[in-house]
């Protein structure tokens, strides 16, 4: 098999609740399986990754990251330790420097040749007096700082390696930053990209290639997905991994997700974006993502993949939830021409989505706690959607000129149970399925009100 990227990985460099020391293992072991050969441990709430980083890890930590770099070693794995000083570094300090230094030698005592240095998500100004002193710029402060720490660690293994993440680390087009940060790093060590933007839709062979050459080597993709933190903690990015242009490899060295909160989610990712990062030129993502599921979980493949189907929306797919729009419209299309047919067909149909869903109770014990609210939630809007249907038939009931008292009941009964379903769902804390579930069932509740007013003449 063709070795198209050098580096297939993870970074856990996400915000908000990092993974257990159990969900690290659990992933370590799934990428030697699928054949992932990168780790990134940068767990933004690391207080001492991030925050603290000039404070030692506290005695007991090194026990458990033994484990993992062990771990890693076993399945081929390579585990690169990170540090982002960014906020509180001057890089022209000797004792910052001596500091980080000490880190990195933490992390090299339990095995780790591989180190990572992120300027990520801080001011894109020298800050410092003595910096601005020293350096002309910040890329100029950045890259100096970088080649000292790396002469350093070479001197305490010819086979360390270091990467970089810098701090504009995406765009359209290379800068002046990009260009110094080029000339001036060594070109030994290797440097992070996101692509156009943060969490980017497509990664485009052209950009890559103008990146790569302002920056005098391959870019390393930190690809951000399906990473669902900040604004994004209530969308389940578990669609499929799109959108990659299959020559990418000719101008990166290789790329790395940044998952979710959620570790076992997130596998359902990884099994088929490791398809591209090992088969571009042949990807096909529907299909991947499809044998990926039955390849993982065969007992529950159908409640799976209606569960990616409903979620859909993430930055590789931002234009929305469009199963359940897709559904509305068809019906609406079909109801106009043979309306008893249609509800009959729309309620076999969701039935069986939601029996699909129902089955993911049987799932791994793990993803399903992972996936559980976005699985209640959907299933909720699929039942509102199913009373909806129910409201339709019975409100058919009463478009004569004498309506039944039994009938009109019926409808006001369901009207009200509608309305609080309705309501109800505005408390979910989750995306599962998207809004458009809302428009649709108020329009058919806004048309049975209007048929039990006129039933008052």
């Amino acid at each position: 098999m063709e070795n198209y990227f050098e580096y297939k990985g993870i970074v856990e460099g996400f915000y908000g609740r990092e993974w257990s020391h159990g969900e690290r293992k659990d992933i370590l072991s799934f990428m030697g399986k699928k054949g992932y050969n990168l780790y990134i441990y940068a767990p933004k709430t690391d207080p001492f990754h991030r925050v603290r980083w000039k404070d030692p890890y506290p005695y007991g930590y090194d026990k458990e990251f033994a484990e993992l770099i062990n771990l890693a070693a076993k399945n081929n794995v390579e585990f690169s330790a990170a540090v982002s000083p960014g906020l509180s570094l001057i890089y022209s300090n000797d004792e910052d420097l001596e500091k980080l230094f000490e880190k990195y030698a933490f992390f090299y005592n339990l095995g780790v040749k591989k180190f990572s240095l992120f300027f990520d998500d801080i001011p894109l100004s020298l800050n410092h007096m003595a910096d601005k002193e020293k350096y002309s710029s910040l890329a100029h402060a950045q890259s100096d700082f970088s080649n000292r720490l790396y002469d350093m660690l070479l001197k305490k293994d010819q086979d360390a390696k270091l990467i970089i993440c810098p701090t504009l680390y995406h765009g359209t087009d290379p800068v002046q930053y990009h260009t110094i940060l080029g000339e001036c790093l060594d070109l030994r060590i290797d440097i992070m990209w996101t692509g156009e933007d943060v969490c980017s839709q497509k990664l485009l062979t052209e950009n890559t290639k103008k990146i790569s050459h302002a920056f005098r080597r391959k870019v390393l993709y930190w690809d951000n997905f399906p990473v669902n933190d900040s604004l994004m903690c209530g969308e389940l990015h578990i669609g499929p991994y799109e959108s990659r242009e299959k020559d990418l490899y000719l101008y990166s060295k290789g790329i790395v997700l940044n998952p979710m909160n959620q570790a076992y989610a997130s596998m359902l990712v990884m099994a088929d974006a490791i398809n591209y990062m090992n088969f571009p030129d042949s990807y096909d993502p529907l299909k991947s993502k499809e044998l990926s599921l039955k390849e993982l979980y065969p007992d529950t493949y159908n409640g799976l993949l209606t569960l990616v189907h409903f979620n859909l929306k993430s930055p590789l797919h931002p234009q929305g939830y469009e199963k359940i729009k897709e559904l509305a419209l068809a019906f609406e299309s079909e109801y106009s021409l043979r309306p008893v047919q249609a509800v009959e067909k729309y309620t076999i149909l969701i039935e069986k989505h939601i029996q699909n869903l129902t089955s993911l109770e049987k799932t791994d014990e793990k993803l399903w706690k992972d996936i559980l609210p976005w699985v209640e939630e959907l299933g909720a809007k699929l039942r509102i959607m199913l009373e909806t249907f129910e409201l339709i038939k019975l409100s058919s009931d009463i478009q004569c000129e004498f309506p039944s008292k039994t009938n009109i009941q019926k409808v006001e009964e369901k009207v009200f149970y509608l309305e609080r379903k309705i309501s109800e769902s505005i408390g979910f804390q989750t995306f599962s399925g998207g809004i458009d579930f809302l428009g649709f069932c108020l329009k058919y509740l806004l048309q049975a009100k209007s048929l039990l007013k006129l039933t008052q003449y």
